[in-house]
């Protein structure tokens, strides 16, 4: 592979890396390399499959990404739910941070303008949201340890609907725990393309940076949306072993651990999308993040519905 505008994409294969790799794909000059468990797992069409080339191995193999890093510009890291996922942030960080990598993460971050304003502000936010205190504890990390990192900073993606889906077509319910209060969701086809802005375009100054839909969607706005798009009536229930019950048919143990406290917080608090938010968002993309509607409009299409 050439090394110039050369980019590797760790966790392809899951929500946000396999929309990283759609965004990389349409710039025909780029490079791109992937790490998979299993170059299995990664099923392209064969004019595709020539441009991506793929490293087997995992983050815990340091010499299989070490090999992955050869001769990149930047990487993409999503963290994986993974028992020792600080650890192999940790190692990933320093390995790019020896190769003058920029490394560009996603994950949950409390932004500040210094360590200790972030440090007061994580404190705080980790005594009222526990479950968070190993993530935001790896993404600062991540920031003091790369000299050139970027962290986006989603909340909530569209593509967890993906988990319902059925349970909306089928039994009219929309049963994500997204509350009353309201949330900001984003979709991550916008987080794909911003990332590779980020990737591509060093120009962009290291740091922390939301990435956000155009507006607060709380529970029954969401099922409000679909009701109107699929012309019959959703209706937004909180039925928390309905839930829990979709989340275990789909997603593994740890992660499902994950996702079910996350929500339990979404649901005791209002994160909306402010104005400031949006301006950085709509910079990065260079447009305005994809409504809400859009989306489900989408799936609705993909679904024959």
């Amino acid at each position: 592979m050439n090394d110039k505008d050369c980019i590797l994409i760790i966790g392809v294969t899951g929500t946000v890396g396999r929309e990283v790799l759609k965004a990389a794909l349409k710039k025909s000059d780029l490079c791109i390399r992937v790490l998979v468990r299993s170059k299995s797992r990664l099923d392209l069409p064969s004019e595709i499959n020539k441009r991506v080339d793929m490293i087997e191995g995992d983050l815990s193999d340091s010499e299989a990404v070490q090999r992955s890093l050869e001769g990149v510009t930047a990487a993409f890291y999503v963290s994986p739910h993974l028992e020792n996922e600080e650890q192999v942030a940790e190692e990933f960080t320093e390995y790019c941070n020896d190769r003058s990598i920029r490394l560009v993460f996603v994950g949950v971050h409390i932004n500040g303008a210094n360590s200790i304003i972030r440090w007061i502000k994580r404190s705080i936010f980790g005594a009222v949201m526990s479950h968070y205190q190993t993530k935001l504890r790896l993404s600062e990390k991540v920031r003091q340890l790369s000299s050139n990192a970027v962290i986006l900073m989603p909340t909530n993606f569209y593509q967890n609907d993906e988990l319902i889906k059925n349970c909306i077509f089928e039994k009219g319910l929309f049963p994500q725990p997204l509350g009353f209060r309201g949330v900001n969701r984003v979709d991550c086809e916008d987080i794909g393309e911003a990332a590779v802005r980020v990737l591509t375009d060093h120009s962009i100054a290291k740091g922390a940076y939301p990435i956000v839909g155009p507006k607060t969607l709380a529970g029954p706005d969401c099922a409000e949306v679909w009701s109107k798009t699929l012309g019959r009536n959703i209706q937004y229930k909180e039925d928390d072993a309905l839930w829990e019950s979709l989340l275990r048919n789909t997603l593994d143990k740890k992660k499902c651990a994950d996702l079910l406290q996350t929500y339990r917080q979404i649901r005791r608090f209002w994160l909306p999308t402010f104005s400031k938010q949006l301006e950085i968002t709509e910079e990065l993309l260079g447009r305005p993040p994809k409504n809400y509607e859009i989306y489900v409009k989408e799936v609705i299409d993909s679904n024959h519905i």
